[in-house]
């Protein structure tokens, strides 16, 4: 029997390579605190690639709110800043139609289209959206989705502006270069503040580092993390220090599609470890958990939910409530949540079958 798993991975394991990751959390506070209590509700929405399916599920409850069946090949969703829309990135290769189709999140009814194709990201508490394209960074107006400012990159034809993150604390957007040629595995990492919309830094890796594949970054400790595929094949998850331009930590996986999250108050890192189908490398433990501070693990999670049932461990995508009690991981068969407390696998959101996750988006419930 063929492990559907498996299958469903290998489909698509290179397109993470090469196209960064699908998911969007909304904002938090510029002062995160750590609730004691579990006492917000938020929306977590999943694009099933399999079914062409949008899911709203609500959190921490878990249950399923909505759903809506659309008619084309789709990638990945982000949440308004606002919370009331849905943008989901159309990717019809049959048409040649890319733009962002923008949904009501309250029903999933349709609001129309956006005809820049990219990846966005919001920021509700100091009032700005981002648009990355292939070429450009864009600063929106977070209602209207309007450009109100631009960064162009003056690159090659053989580079390209592939991937994000917006730390909404610090007000420091990070993007990184992938290049199209083997031999190009130099990257570029250009910091850009958000405040006053300018690149303030460019870090040029080594190409001993080779490629980079995902990105993050820490407002508490100002360390910026990133998966590795270096040129002997070897696989890293790799912690630097920006004040001291350092490598202070580097952890080998077994791929390198995989993806890190920071926890809203800034103590943990969560990383996923995507393993490599192309070969049959299934990660033992597909989570881990690494202090902030000591750059070490302080835990390694097994693909098992609280019931003993295996889950897919090809994990990727990762979404922290911002109260750092639980966190939201997709592989490409389940949700699964995680209890930050226990650092176990509480549940998981989807049944065994048949489901594919394309991305997930993490947004605050808007009240009516």
């Amino acid at each position: 029997m063929i492990n559907k798993c498996f299958v469903f991975s290998l489909k698509l394991a290179s397109i993470l390579i090469t196209a960064g990751l699908a998911i969007t959390l909304f904002s938090c506070s510029d002062n995160p605190t750590s609730p004691d209590e579990e006492t917000a509700e938020y929306r977590l929405y999943v694009h099933d690639h399999f079914n062409y399916v949008l899911m709203s599920f609500a959190v921490p409850a878990d249950t399923l709110v909505d759903s809506v069946r659309i008619d084309y090949p789709a990638g990945g969703i982000y949440v308004t800043a606002e919370g009331d829309r849905l943008l989901v990135t159309r990717n019809d290769y049959d048409t040649m139609l890319n733009c962002m189709e923008v949904y009501s999140t309250a029903d999933f009814s349709y609001l129309g289209s956006l005809e820049k194709h990219g990846r966005y990201y919001f920021d509700g508490t100091d009032n700005y959206g981002i648009c990355k394209t292939y070429e450009s960074v864009y600063f929106l107006d977070p209602l209207t989705l309007a450009p109100t400012d631009s960064i162009d990159f003056d690159l090659p034809e053989t580079n390209a502006i592939v991937l994000g993150y917006l730390d909404t604390v610090s007000n420091l957007y990070f993007c990184r270069t992938m290049p199209f040629h083997e031999t190009d595995s130099s990257t570029l990492i250009f910091k850009i503040d958000c405040i006053t919309r300018r690149v303030v830094d460019t870090i040029i890796t080594p190409i001993a580092w080779g490629r980079l594949i995902g990105l993050s970054h820490n407002w508490l400790t100002n360390d910026l993390y990133f998966h590795a595929m270096r040129p002997d094949g070897m696989f890293l998850f790799q912690q630097l220090d920006l004040d001291g331009d350092t490598l202070v930590n580097s952890t080998q996986i077994t791929g390198a599609a995989g993806s890190s999250a920071i926890t809203p108050d800034g103590k943990k890192i969560i990383m996923t470890d995507f393993g490599d189908p192309y070969h049959g490398y299934s990660p033992a433990y597909p989570i881990t958990i690494l202090d902030a501070f000591t750059h070490q693990p302080i835990s390694w999670i097994p693909p098992y939910d609280s019931t003993g049932r295996y889950v897919c461990p090809h994990m990727i995508y990762i979404a922290p409530l911002p109260d750092n009690s639980r966190a939201y991981i997709a592989s490409y068969i389940h949700v699964v949540g995680i209890d930050l407390r226990t650092n176990r696998i509480t549940n998981s959101l989807l049944p065994d079958e048949p489901y594919y996750t394309g991305s997930i988006a993490l947004g605050p419930v808007v009240e009516e």
